[in-house]
């Protein structure tokens, strides 16, 4: 089963959640559990060597086209987009990368796509330049040869940028303007108008990009042709081939109190033709008001948090998995194990209030497997509370080979997430861990997640990486690579 990923924005509950409505959930077990150690393909007892290793002030993990991997740097706090020969981590070529399209709170990563014969390319957005000479700001959007970082395409046409759906050329959110200025004591007014999304060919340069079609100032949620609209009352659009099949509200598509400007996680699962997912959940501003003023608020986790299908060909919901955390880490590890959709689903109350420690009561949560086309269990794992917090909630992943290594009532479990079977996992082993994204800069933008080594219990060790962990990465031409803090790593396993 293809599932293509959508854009995970991490944020605290009353910076911007998902909302939950009730609902029941069949309960179901997981496929098999063991009483053996968990089976390694690789051991779990020999430490992994990297072939390489490439200083460099790295945030998020490479990203690999053809024999190159590409990942983002900051060396003192400038971005650049650093290129390295996949076999000896070589650097080949470095270039200025300029932010200011993504949104604040996004998560940078690098871009990769083909032409439209094929060709595999890079695509960045380099610093303004010539602002002066030209009288506006021009930040050039350039298509690179991975290799060489040849530039084969240039733009002005601002926006987001991405691979299209189809996995060809490059797409852009549409433009939009504001009423007002910044500079008002009234801020930034409504959005009014702007430009639809389009497609740009870098084979082309000078030819005008494509339009996608919808309306105008219309943004994609994650890697799918699944829309939202900026003008007017919030709407979900999905656009295909330039056409709009849809058009749903944000309350029908999501539920009340759903919003975008809190975040989006959304996934398109093809072969079913199904939409999951959720987008942030917002409070009443009299809730944000309590907490602005110091005082306690306390939620319960099945209101905010929720997991949605929609359907692909109408845009009807087609079910609701209450509770279920949509920006949960351990979720987005089902597609490397090209396992069915899997979510996160947790139960308590929490109360926040400003220069006070979160208090979490009644906590606890589970593992699920989903069927995308009705929302029902294929499989379940009770975490205990620890991994309910960690994982869950603070977005702490402990890597397996085919899944992770999560807490439950008989001890730490390394989970296949292809069919929920589990088996022990070893004090001793050392494995690979994520808990955080990185922040870039200033920019008060993400850089993804940098990985460290760690114990079953998600605990950081000094000790080496077990090849069992390193299997752990995805796996490109034989090459496992990881960025960790200050370096990459290329490793070949046996």
């Amino acid at each position: 089963m293809k599932r293509i990923l959508g854009t995970v924005v991490l944020a605290c509950v009353l910076a911007g959640c998902t909302s939950a409505p009730s609902g029941e959930q069949a309960e179901s077990e997981p496929s098999g559990t063991s009483e053996d150690p968990a089976p390694a393909a690789y051991s779990m007892d020999e430490t992994a060597q990297p072939a390489w290793r490439t200083k460099l002030d790295v945030v998020g993990q490479p990203v690999v086209v053809d024999d190159v991997a590409v990942v983002l740097t900051q060396p003192k706090g400038d971005l650049h987009l650093v290129a390295l020969d996949l076999t000896t981590g070589r650097e080949l070529w470095r270039k200025p990368y300029d932010p200011i399209a993504f949104p604040m709170g996004s998560t940078l990563a690098p871009v990769v796509t083909k032409d439209a014969k094929g060709r595999d390319l890079v695509v960045l957005r380099q610093p303004a330049v010539d602002v002066e000479e030209r009288g506006f700001y021009y930040a050039p959007l350039q298509a690179v040869l991975p290799r060489s970082g040849k530039v084969v395409g240039e733009t002005g046409r601002g926006g987001v940028y991405y691979a299209c759906p189809d996995g060809r050329n490059v797409c852009l959110d549409g433009l939009y303007n504001y009423s007002g200025s910044p500079l008002d004591p009234g801020g930034i007014g409504p959005v009014t108008g702007g430009a639809p999304p389009s497609r740009w060919d870098p084979l082309h340069p000078r030819r005008e990009s494509r339009r996608l079609g919808g309306p105008d100032a219309t943004f994609r949620l994650g890697l799918t042709d699944l829309y939202a609209t900026r003008m007017g009352p919030q709407r979900i659009v999905r656009l295909e081939k330039s056409k709009q099949l849809w058009s749903r509200t944000m309350t029908a598509a999501f539920g009340p109190r759903s919003s975008t400007g809190k975040g989006w996680s959304v996934d398109y699962v093809k072969e079913a033709d199904v939409f999951t997912g959720a987008v942030g959940h917002t409070f009443a501003s009299a809730v944000y008001d309590r907490y602005n003023r110091g005082r306690a608020v306390t939620y319960e986790h099945d209101e905010i948090y929720q997991v949605v299908g929609l359907d692909g060909a109408t845009g009807e919901r087609l079910w609701r998995i209450a509770g279920a955390n949509p920006f949960c880490g351990l979720a987005a590890l089902a597609e490397a194990a090209q396992a069915p959709p899997i979510a996160c689903v947790v139960d308590g109350r929490t109360t926040e209030q400003q220069d006070h420690d979160i208090q979490r009561r009644g906590l606890s949560a589970q593992l699920m497997s989903y069927d995308p086309t009705t929302g029902e269990p294929t499989w379940s794992i009770e975490f205990d509370r620890r991994t309910a917090k960690d994982s869950v909630l603070d977005n702490l992943v402990v890597r397996a080979p085919s899944g992770a290594i999560v807490g439950t009532s008989e001890g730490l479990q390394a989970v296949d997430l292809a069919d929920g079977s589990t088996a022990p996992a070893p004090d001793d082993l050392v494995t690979l861990c994520s808990d955080s994204v990185e922040k870039v800069g200033e920019s008060e933008r993400n850089g993804g997640t940098l990985f460290f080594a760690c114990t079953p219990n998600g605990e950081p060790t000094k000790d080496a990486v077990t090849e069992w962990g390193v299997a752990s990465l995805p796996e490109t031409a034989g090459w496992r690579l990881v960025s960790v803090k200050g370096r990459v790593l290329g490793y070949q396993l046996d």
